[in-house]
């Protein structure tokens, strides 16, 4: 095995010297390098592949609205049909009865009375 480095007991030849201090002086300049490339790096923040939280729902007229994209394209008259009546029903302007308008109505004023009611009606059925 080589020995790379000179030590004070024993004496290097010249040659050897030569070529120990220059690969000294390569490892002092790539250890500048890297430094000064340390010092410089910018990190970006770490974004995870997925999220810790789960999505937003999205609301009843992104949905109605997407649903309706998709059935521009079909061909199928009750597809449409239903596609359409999502998008009222998410814009209140589905033409219901005057009974479903008041309880419509109820659900959102007192949402507690409603979902009681909404129970109530689940048990007489």
């Amino acid at each position: 095995m080589t020995d790379h480095f000179a030590r004070p007991r024993r004496a290097a030849t010249s040659a050897q010297a030569a070529r120990i201090a220059e690969l000294h002086a390569l490892c002092d300049q790539d250890y500048a390098k890297g430094e000064l490339q340390r010092a410089a790096a910018q990190l970006s923040p770490y974004v995870p592949s997925a999220p810790f939280w789960p999505a937003p729902e999205p609301s009843d007229l992104a949905v109605a609205i997407r649903v309706a994209q998709q059935m521009l394209v079909s061909d199928d008259v009750l597809k449409v049909r239903e596609a359409l009546r999502l998008l009222l029903r998410s814009l209140d302007a589905e033409p219901i009865s005057e009974e479903e308008a008041v309880r419509r109505s109820v659900d959102r004023a007192f949402p507690v009375v409603a979902a009681f009611l909404a129970t109530e009606r689940g048990a007489d059925q």
